[in-house]
């Protein structure tokens, strides 16, 4: 689909960009005003986490459920914690709802360096990429970013998991033998009553 690797493209440019400041150890101009912080340093170790679900994940064994993901940026803060940051671009500047959608995306990265054994700060953010302008008929295209902070809490996050896992594991309610999405779900029903 177009749109989805369009962001892919967008992703990577800012990764390359994010990086090219690592490098000299300086931020990014855009979000220069995120004070007590600096981009995490190890590239390696970072191009890890953004490469390979499997190198970053939270298993839950109790619950019965893998979170996993591939990060987009780390920060770290003046006391050590990781700060979680993601980007997203679009074609207009976000609105503050925008971080609802992304919330429990920014949470599960968090969860997931918290069972690494990793320090976590109490707020992750949204790095909003978008065109400043629309009717610039030129291939140049400026981007403006807009910084949206989330407050961080785990506690309530993995509460917010184990009520989904238990939603999902319910019954399916309805199920039709010509409905595929509801013959697996009935036979994934009795295969957890069977283990």
């Amino acid at each position: 689909m177009l749109p989805l690797r369009l962001n892919d493209a967008m992703d990577a440019k800012l990764k390359s960009r994010y990086d090219r400041f690592r490098k000299k150890g300086l931020m990014p101009p855009e979000i220069a005003d995120l004070k007590g912080l600096k981009l995490y340093p190890d590239l390696e170790r970072l191009d890890v986490w953004r490469e390979k679900k499997s190198e970053l994940q939270y298993v839950n064994k109790k619950d019965g459920y893998i979170l996993g993901g591939k990060i987009d940026e780390l920060f770290v803060n003046r006391k050590g914690e990781f700060v979680i940051a993601d980007y997203k671009s679009s074609g207009d500047e976000p609105k503050p709802e925008k971080l609802e959608y992304y919330r429990l995306q920014l949470h599960g990265y968090a969860l997931m360096f918290a069972q690494k054994g990793y320090k976590v700060a109490d707020k992750a953010y949204l790095l909003n990429y978008y065109p400043k302008t629309r009717t610039n008929p030129s291939m140049n295209v400026e981007l403006a970013c807009k910084v949206i902070e989330a407050k961080i809490d785990l506690v309530d996050f993995q509460k917010t998991l184990r009520k989904m896992v238990k939603f999902l594991n319910q019954p399916y309610l309805n199920a039709m033998s010509e409905c595929r999405t509801c013959v697996y779900q009935s036979k994934r029903q009795e295969y957890i009553k069977q283990n």
